[in-house]
């Protein structure tokens, strides 16, 4: 279980999902990172319609995350598994995927 992010290819600032353009530098060139984990930093419940929990992680330094949490209570320090795929099952962060396309694992151009 994964989730794809962003750094720029000239500073190494980290983005999720892939800028445009990078906010510290302005490059354009970016490559990608797997992270399987981030840390709980804020929760919040959505009642109607869904019944949904939220919470916005920390999955790499810089790079925050808004996640449905998944299968259990998480409190905000608490470091839990994260995933692009929405099939799977167990105690996960979901984050959907940046772009309907696949990303492949070099520098991007």
């Amino acid at each position: 279980m994964t989730l794809t992010i962003f750094r720029c290819g000239e500073c190494g600032r980290g983005a999720f999902p892939e800028p445009l353009l990078c906010s510290r530098c302005g490059s354009d060139g970016f490559v990608t990172a797997s992270v399987d984990r981030g840390v709980v930093e804020h929760t919040t419940r959505v009642v109607n319609p869904h019944h949904a929990v939220l919470a916005t992680l920390l999955v790499a330094p810089e790079v925050r995350v808004v996640a449905a949490l998944r299968n259990g209570a998480f409190a905000p320090g608490e470091t839990v598994q994260v995933t692009s795929d929405p099939d799977v099952d167990g105690r996960v962060a979901y984050v959907p995927a940046s772009s309907g396309s696949e990303v492949q694992e070099e520098e991007r151009t």
